[in-house]
């Protein structure tokens, strides 16, 4: 699915395999997990850099 749609995360691919009817879709972090696994998912800058305030 991912490389059908690149621009599609870990919770859009899980909602779509719940859609699909399937016994049990798996989770949010499974599909993650599985993503990084196989070199799918590129860690993004933040574009805005937390700041903190003790």
């Amino acid at each position: 699915m991912r490389r059908q749609h690149p621009r599609w995360g870990a919770r859009r691919i899980s909602h779509e395999l719940a859609r699909r009817k399937l016994e049990v879709a798996p989770s949010r972090a499974t599909v993650h997990r599985g993503l990084s696994r196989n070199g799918l998912v590129r860690r993004q800058e933040q574009q805005h850099p937390r700041q903190y305030r003790r």
